[in-house]
């Protein structure tokens, strides 16, 4: 399951995501957060889901040096089965 801290927006603009079972986080930017979040959440229409795929994909920018936004450019117009299989297809071929 994966967390956030929200921050205050007036003094940081990053977010902190964190999986507990993974025992990973990471600093992103709330603009590119809020950004996935949404998409996510459009497609999967649950917080939690919305949340984990949130996390899986900066990770997987962070591991493959892809920026997020073009990663997630690369998910447009399709839909929640999809995007659960190139996860899971992503995932499954890396160390992650």
């Amino acid at each position: 399951m994966s967390t956030v801290n929200y921050p205050n927006p007036k003094t940081d603009t990053t977010v902190r995501l964190y999986d507990e079972f993974y025992n990973y986080s990471v600093d992103v930017p709330v603009q590119e957060y809020e950004v996935v979040y949404a998409f996510f959440n459009s497609k999967f229409g649950t917080r939690e889901a919305a949340g984990n795929f949130t996390l899986v994909l900066f990770r997987m920018s962070e591991e493959s040096g892809v920026p997020v936004m073009a990663l997630l450019q690369e998910m447009q117009g399709q839909d929640a089965v999809q995007l659960t299989d190139r996860k899971s297809t992503r995932l499954n071929s890396s160390h992650i």
